[in-house]
């Protein structure tokens, strides 16, 4: 990851997966999470559930759902899923055509 710690001063880190279970780990096979740096910056709520990362999505999604439907607060709204569907749309686009595709503010957002 890149980015400006200031306006003059580039900084640069690596994101780094960490999955256990494997080399000469015997804790089981999951992703336990994802660190920047030193500090953690995703930590898989279903681990040790050794689940791959569209499952994990899945769960995530079901456990937003859960928490919604006893009165919590939504995880993911019509207007995000709306944006996501059409920037998806616009990189299809572009990849489809080799052009850059360009976007704007949509009424939903």
């Amino acid at each position: 990851m890149r980015y400006l710690q200031d306006f003059r001063t580039p900084m640069q880190c690596a994101i780094r997966r960490v999955d256990t279970g494997q080399f000469t780990n015997f804790e089981g096979h999951y992703l336990r999470g994802l660190v920047l740096g030193e500090e953690w910056i995703y930590e898989n709520p279903f681990a040790p559930a050794p689940l791959i990362d569209d499952e994990i999505a899945v769960a995530s999604c079901l456990a937003g759902m859960t928490e919604l439907v006893r009165g919590g607060h939504g995880f993911y709204g019509l207007a995000e899923a709306c944006q996501d569907h059409y920037l998806a749309g616009a990189v299809l686009e572009s990849a489809r055509t080799g052009r850059t595709v360009r976007t704007s503010r949509q009424v939903w957002a």
